[in-house]
Formats: C-alpha cells, structure tokens, sequence
C-alpha cells in the first residue's frame, strides 16, 4: 500500500500550487473582510460636476479603522471604498469561495483516486 498518489503526480503537484494561490488569497480577502466590519463610513457633499447646473450630491465612503494605524499611511488610509465597490467586493468574495469549493472537489477526487490505488495495491 503506498499513500504516493501513483500515477497522479503532476495532478497533485497542481493542486498543491493551487491551493497555496487560494489560500493566500483567501487570507487576504478574509482580512479585508475584518477591516471593513470594524471600519466606519464618512459622508461628504459636494457638486456634481458632471451636471451643468452643479447641484450638490452625498458620496459615502468606508474607511478603516483609526484603530488600524498601520492602515493609515500619510494620514491618508490605505483603502477607501465608496458604496457602489462594496458590492464588487461580495461579488469577488463570493467567486473566491466558489473556486476553493471547486478546489476542494479536485482534493476528494485526488483521494478518491488514491484509495482506489490502495485498494488495488492490496489486492494484488
């Protein structure tokens, strides 16, 4: 009985890679994801330039934390998203997630493929 993967070498190999990409990724975004729930939203009204007649508009915007000092560089915050960014930033969590379920899937194939080697490995 060997636990090598026979025949599925460069399969594993791939998986391994892809998991460290995602899993870096999905570090990233879950700190994010942190930040933004500890963050606060500022209001601000100015003209909207876009229209002749320069009728003031509200913009909304989340920052992070004053508490995260190290997310404040030159009293300017690293990040600034406006509201309408919020939802970009569901929509790549959610793609996030749907390619680690997709990661995860190629991992039970990976065993599944590994078991069925055992078993025949066993029987011979």
């Amino acid at each position: 009985m060997t636990g090598d993967f026979r025949g599925q070498h460069s399969a594993v190999a791939k998986f391994k890679k892809d998991l460290r990409k995602e899993t870096a990724a999905y570090a990233e975004w879950a700190a994010r994801r942190n930040e933004l729930a500890h963050g606060y939203v500022t209001e601000a009204r100015c003209p909207d330039y876009d229209d002749p007649d320069q009728p003031l508009i509200t913009v909304y915007a989340l920052l992070p934390s004053h508490a995260r000092v190290d997310r404040w560089f030159n009293a300017e915050p690293e990040w600034n998203y406006l509201a309408v960014e919020i939802e970009r930033f569901a929509q790549g969590f959610q793609d996030l997630d749907n390619r680690l379920e997709r990661l995860a899937a190629n991992a039970g194939e990976l065993q599944l493929g590994r078991s069925l080697q055992n078993v025949i490995d066993s029987d011979c």
